[in-house]
């Protein structure tokens, strides 16, 4: 049974519960640019994709609007959108508890680097984390190269065996592609059930925070 010495954790979905944040920042896209409205289930699409692919993909958006769309989105999202968001139920006791087991920590996530930040900060957790990796707004970014760059920017790099936590099938796919293991939860915006998790490659399932603090209690 592997000792996961590096854990990395997606953010949206998985730490934190980021909707209202999110949906703000795409209403004040949608005003800015004059959007169709969209159905809850739409706006609950844009948690966890790339904000471009999600534009395109609901407004049908040519990629010069989607860019033009993503800019509005990361600047709600700096402003404003990092402050409506609460952390999932014993977050900080999970993290706590692989800080005294002497685990890096790392955050791998597409949402924008400066929103992360902001939203750690604004968190008070920035001490919990060893390295957070976000997205640039760069075109060819994808949740593997995040991932990756997280792996490298830690103070040990990739020396030791290394988990990914996440919501969605974008992270599943981002390990499977960097070569690491991976454990899916069920409780953010992704994966509702353990059988649509169950369709990716995952060492652990968890249905809730408390889930996977007994999962790394028992590998102290």
């Amino acid at each position: 049974m592997k000792r996961y010495q590096t854990i990395l954790f997606d953010f949206d979905g998985t730490l934190a519960d980021t909707s209202e944040g999110i949906f703000n920042c795409v209403r004040f896209t949608q005003e800015k640019m004059k959007l169709r409205e969209i159905s809850l289930e739409e706006y609950l699409s844009f948690v966890g994709p790339p904000m471009e692919e999600s534009y395109s993909r609901v407004f049908a958006l040519s990629a010069c609007d989607s860019k033009r769309a993503v800019s509005f989105h990361k600047q709600y999202g700096v402003e404003n959108g990092a402050f409506e968001v609460s952390l999932y139920g014993s977050i900080k006791k999970l993290l706590k508890l692989l800080r005294e087991q002497n685990r890096q920590i790392g955050v791998a996530t597409l949402k924008f680097q400066k929103t992360t930040e902001k939203i750690i900060s604004f968190l008070s957790m920035s001490d919990l984390f060893d390295v957070v990796k976000g997205s640039e707004g760069i075109q060819e970014e994808t949740k593997s190269s995040i991932i990756d760059a997280c792996l490298h920017g830690l103070p040990t790099g990739t020396d030791y065996e290394s988990v990914l936590v996440g919501d969605s099938k974008y992270d599943a796919i981002g390990a499977a592609e960097v070569g690491i293991d991976f454990i899916a939860v069920t409780y953010g915006f992704g994966f509702k059930t353990k059988e649509e998790a169950q369709q990716y490659d995952s060492v652990f399932i968890a249905e809730s925070v408390d889930d996977l603090i007994s999962f790394f209690g028992e590998r102290c």
